[in-house]
């Protein structure tokens, strides 16, 4: 499983573990079969473990599924913007910009 304790990840990095905090986790995006880890730092890594999975194991009031393919980290949150109709963006500390889903 991904999950050491209340406040770290266990991430599989190719052959390595890495024990991550919570904290420094900017946001997860699903891709194809693996989830990409964007870290504070700007670094990414690959997990294979589902975003659903992540999803269970994140604490609640920390982050947020914002889209079928997204979780954000809400601290990083910076920026809402409405789009289109119904239709809303959000920009986060790292610049990235990412759709949030209607449901």
């Amino acid at each position: 499983k991904t999950h050491l304790s209340t406040d770290r990840l266990m991430l599989k990095d190719g052959k390595k573990i890495r024990l991550v905090k919570e904290s420094d986790v900017l946001c997860l995006i699903a891709e194809g079969d693996f989830v990409r880890v964007r870290l504070q730092n700007g670094e990414d890594i690959l997990d294979w473990t589902s975003l659903n999975d992540f999803e269970e194991r994140l604490s609640k009031n920390r982050f947020l599924r914002i889209h079928r393919s997204a979780i954000v980290w809400l601290d990083a949150i910076e920026e809402i913007e409405i789009v289109g109709h119904g239709k809303m963006e959000l920009r986060l500390s790292d610049e990235s910009i990412h759709t949030v889903s209607k449901s």
